[in-house]
């Protein structure tokens, strides 16, 4: 074997064991960050999970005059303990939300809402056993119960569930099972404080759901609810401000009667104005375009959209009154 074929060996040697090195320490270096990273996320739901019960310790100085408040105001903290551990597995990353930690998101969520406890109570009043076959299919109901919606809808039900559950226990008052005025005037708390329309029919939502995961009769059936949603809803309509269409010919005259000046007057002009003008001339013209052609080269939809661009002129309203031959 000559000198040059065993210098090329030791080259190509020499070239996989850095390209052996060079992976190996790349897989280290993953491996570390992966490391690092899940310790930094433990040691945040460490902290988290020591400063929510310092919290706790520092605000349970609550003192009541009746037992039947105390009471439930430790149901109600219970209930809310697990609504937020609820929101704290969802709240994990998509990608490392493993099918363990949407069973214990589940299982905290039927506890926050009190369908575990409630379920249970339902099933051994039917006359079932504890410890039977039937008894242990409860769990699962509950589970397939919670299934009936999308994880993010059971989220945003649970988190308005909770703002209800939080503002009518200040108040002394029962969350679950709720009394349809009580929920009439937290409706009417929302809307007092700004709420929009889509904000008063979540928290109708999210109240008629745990009732009826719960088995309870739909407390929002009433018609102080329902009229306050009408309320919202026209409370929050937005006005209509329609613009005055720009022609050709108005653009023309503009310009010559403001040459020096930015001031366009006190006319009703605005960013639609070119695009009602454009489809006026165009609907307007001797041989007006069809309405296909012209809903399809303006984008829109409906007739009623695009009649809203379109002012006809005195010519074409006349048009109908010649026609009739009179």
């Amino acid at each position: 074997m000559d000198a040059e074929t065993k210098r090329l060996i030791q080259v190509e040697i020499q070239n996989t064991l850095t390209d052996s090195q060079n992976t190996m320490m790349t897989e280290i270096k993953n491996l570390i960050t992966s490391e690092m990273s899940s310790m930094q996320r433990q040691n945040q739901a460490i902290a988290d999970k020591q400063l929510s019960k310092i919290e706790e310790s520092l605000t349970d100085t609550y003192k009541f005059k009746k037992r039947g408040n105390k009471e439930q105001f430790k149901h109600n903290k219970k209930v809310l303990s697990k609504l937020k551990e609820a929101d704290d597995h969802l709240a994990a990353e998509t990608d490392r939300l493993s099918e363990h930690n949407v069973i214990d998101c589940r299982e905290a969520l039927s506890q926050g809402i009190g369908l575990d406890k409630h379920l249970h109570d339902v099933v051994e009043d039917s006359g079932v056993v504890e410890g039977s076959y039937l008894h242990s299919l409860a769990g699962n109901m509950c589970d397939h119960l919670l299934c009936s919606r999308s994880e993010n809808t059971c989220k945003s039900y649970s988190n308005g569930f909770k703002k209800w559950q939080r503002f009518i226990s200040a108040q002394g008052h029962s969350a679950l099972p709720a009394h349809p005025v009580h929920i009439a005037l937290y409706l009417t708390h929302l809307l007092d404080s700004g709420a929009s329309s889509n904000t008063v029919n979540l928290a109708v939502y999210c109240i008629k759901w745990v009732h009826g995961l719960n088995g309870y009769s739909d407390p929002t059936d009433n018609s102080f609810v329902k009229n306050l949603q009408e309320s919202a809803k026209r409370r929050a309509k937005p006005k209509t401000c329609r613009k005055d269409p720009v022609t050709p010919e108005m653009l023309i005259k503009l310009c010559e009667m403001f040459k020096s000046s930015s001031d366009l007057g006190s006319a009703d002009f605005g960013l639609h104005s070119m695009r009602s003008g454009g489809a006026t001339q165009a609907a307007n013209a001797s041989l007006s375009v069809g309405d296909r052609c012209l809903k399809r080269h303006g984008r829109w939809k409906t007739d009623s959209s695009k009649d809203r661009y379109i002012a006809d002129s005195v010519e074409k309203r006349l048009e109908v009154s010649k026609r009739l031959g009179i």
